[in-house]
């Protein structure tokens, strides 16, 4: 038996088709930094680092090593091209660097597209980031957001804040 598989449409909806190439042509850039994304997820051993760095929040290359069986500098290959993405980030701390997943932003537009919150009540501020990266707020706006001291939004903040400053050398009361 032939599995006949072809579209006869009576009516093509112009109209929608139109929107739709539009919603596509306005969305490029975000598809390529999507597509880059995933590309780079795309390989086992980087989506085994980005699941690590996420349930430990920050790991060394030799802690990567010694739970992937690989070599440091197969590991530090991985670590630079998830650098190079703008997917992670490096702190160092003596001669160690410590990795970890970040806010991302689009450089273009400084607009969020993208957050990690590793946080007890970190659930409490997933809305506030939806919001943010749904309407466009750039990471500027958040930096310069008034927040009630002593609240968990405030490390959006602060996270917002680390594009343009150090936060290690900020004050307790950083602002």
């Amino acid at each position: 038996m032939e599995n006949n598989q072809s579209c006869i449409r009576v009516f093509a909806d112009k109209v929608q088709i139109d929107n739709c190439r539009e919603i596509l042509q306005a969305n490029d850039k975000a598809f390529g930094q999507l597509s880059g994304l995933l590309a780079l997820a795309g390989n086992e051993v980087r989506l085994k680092i980005l699941f690590l760095l996420e349930e430990e929040n920050e790991l060394c290359p030799c802690d990567l090593s010694d739970i992937l069986g690989m070599s440091i500098p197969a590991i530090s290959q991985h670590l630079r091209k998830l650098k190079d993405g703008n997917i992670i980030e490096g702190r160092r701390e003596g001669q160690t660097i410590f990795y970890s997943l970040k806010l991302i932003r689009n450089t273009e537009t400084d607009k969020l597209i993208g957050a990690r919150i590793v946080a007890p009540e970190g659930g409490e501020l997933i809305q506030q980031l939806s919001m943010a990266i749904k309407y466009g707020i750039t990471v500027k706006d958040l930096a310069e957001s008034f927040y009630p001291y002593l609240t968990l939004s405030e490390g959006i903040k602060l996270a917002a804040i680390t594009f343009g400053k150090d936060v290690s050398k900020l004050s307790c009361c950083a602002s």
